[in-house]
């Protein structure tokens, strides 16, 4: 998440530098080698851009107001993908799976005991880092969803389900 964030920031200034102050000088200097051309003295360009520290090559067409707008543009979308990206991630950090004596709360606030779990499914564990709690509650069966990648502590909490799985004084 930090990565994505920073790319889109990185790419908003890429983009609000163009859109600012690039394109700006890359019309200038266009504008100003197509008045050379116009005359005749291409000739001269190399000196008189080198003397502005300019690179001395043709410096193509002049940027028009629609590229500098784009740019502009592509540079304010970079900071609304940041924002939401950084967004996301304070909501989500906000979320958390925990176990309180012997009930599991997940990030939703579903509350489910210890004793009413029947059995872990974990088929996505060793790919994604998911374990399915399966449990049973007044004749209604239902699932709660350990997620290993997104909350801290989740092993601990699969842990505790496997002693309370075995049994007392068994092995999980």
């Amino acid at each position: 998440m930090v990565l994505l964030t920073l790319f889109a920031l990185g790419s908003a200034g890429w983009f609000f530098y163009d859109g600012y102050i690039g394109y700006p000088k890359q019309i200038v200097r266009a504008n100003e080698f197509l008045q050379f051309k116009q005359e005749g003295r291409t000739a001269e360009w190399p000196r008189y851009a080198a003397s502005k520290g300019w690179k001395t090559g043709d410096p193509g067409e002049p940027k028009t107001d629609k590229d500098l707008l784009t740019q502009k543009q592509f540079g304010i979308g970079g900071v609304v993908l940041a924002l939401v990206l950084v967004g996301y991630w304070l909501w989500s950090e906000s979320k958390c799976i925990r176990l309180d004596g012997d009930t599991i709360t997940s990030p939703t606030g579903k509350q489910v005991r210890l004793g009413e779990i029947r059995e872990l499914d974990r088929r996505r564990w060793d790919n994604k880092g998911i374990v399915v709690a399966l449990f049973e509650r007044d004749g209604t069966r239902g699932k709660l969803l350990i997620d290993d990648y997104k909350y801290e502590g989740a092993i601990g909490i699969i842990e505790e389900i496997d002693r309370t799985l075995a049994g007392p004084g068994k092995p999980a």
